[in-house]
């Protein structure tokens, strides 16, 4: 889809078709999912079921834990949340479609990582211990 419309990422796209304008800052699909860990292995599942009310909280966490970094999670929809930020770095990630159903340490974002894996880390702690998902 990136090349048809010649276009690095299709989020922007779709936060609008999602009723969001973005602005000139990067944007990334960060579509909530759950990880569970399985023996020796952490699986990624999509298609979490989560009620407005229930995004709304959490994306509310979320900001008030990144925003200094210049993070901001939208969640224009249950399940179709956007990242918008200043700068994505030169990370490679993995595309959902790519994670889901299987084992993700080996699909974690590879180049210019560092911010990526620490964000990641944070946001796995933060929202384990977040009133939704002890519910």
């Amino acid at each position: 889809m990136c090349h048809v419309f010649g276009v690095q990422s299709a989020a922007p796209l779709r936060a609008q078709g999602d009723g969001l304008f973005p602005d000139d800052r990067y944007w990334l699909c960060a579509d909530p999912v759950e990880l569970q860990l399985q023996s020796s292995r952490v699986v990624l599942y999509p298609d979490v079921d989560c009620s407005r009310a229930e995004a709304e909280a959490l994306c509310e966490a979320l900001n008030a834990h990144s925003s200094g970094d210049g993070l901001f999670v939208h969640a224009a929809h249950p399940i179709r949340w956007y990242l918008s930020t200043e700068n994505t770095g030169a990370a490679g990630m993995a595309p959902l479609r790519a994670a889901a159903w299987r084992d993700v340490r080996s699909l974690l974002a590879q180049d210019g990582a560092r911010r990526w894996q620490r964000l990641g880390n944070e946001i796995q702690m933060l929202l384990h211990q977040h009133p939704v998902n002890l519910a």
